[in-house]
């Protein structure tokens, strides 16, 4: 997924920003992505559906990832609350990272990962 040929520079940052919550979980990021094309493995509604069985934190976190990524997944900042701190960290910077005036935090992230 690291290696998406045809993913858009933005799209490079919501994965990376995505993945910052979810590497202590890689399970659920097979779960989410295409393994080939930057895009969801299935319609957001079925993921939320098939996520159903998980723990509470991860149905979250897979809520969280949708919302970051396409806008779908309905979750509320209370929801959060309840994640480790250390993950709730994690996602509050990939909300900022994704957050208003991305731009310049964009262009950094982008300069770093080609290596500037």
């Amino acid at each position: 997924m690291q290696n998406w040929k045809e993913a858009s520079d933005f799209e490079k940052i919501q994965f990376q920003a995505i993945l910052g919550f979810l590497s202590h979980r890689p399970q659920l990021i097979t779960f989410l992505f295409s393994p080939l094309h930057p895009r969801l493995r299935e319609a957001p509604e079925k993921i939320v559906f098939n996520s159903g069985d998980f723990c509470s934190s991860d149905q979250i976190l897979v809520r969280l990832a949708l919302n970051l990524w396409c806008n779908h997944g309905p979750i509320s900042v209370h929801e959060l609350f309840g994640l480790d701190s250390e993950v709730f960290a994690n996602a509050l910077n990939a909300i900022k990272i994704l957050g208003p005036k991305p731009c310049n935090r964009f262009n950094e992230l982008i300069q770093k990962s080609q290596g500037n």
